[in-house]
């Protein structure tokens, strides 16, 4: 049981992390960016952590 919660939340976090670097060059483009109530709604759902670290580094998930 704790480690079927921790894998959901390590990949909800990767999720974050994959979400926010997309936003972040979406946004560099100018293009149509990720809105921001799904982005809020993975943050919810145990995403935080990894958003946050998407939002300061996003050159991993590529």
């Amino acid at each position: 049981m704790i480690k079927t919660i921790a894998l959901i939340y390590l990949i909800m976090n990767v999720i974050g992390f994959c979400l926010m670097k997309l936003d972040k060059e979406k946004a560099k483009r100018n293009e149509f960016r990720i809105s921001e109530k799904n982005l809020w709604i993975t943050a919810f759902l145990s995403g935080a952590a990894g958003m946050a670290l998407g939002y300061e580094k996003p050159s991993i998930c590529t």
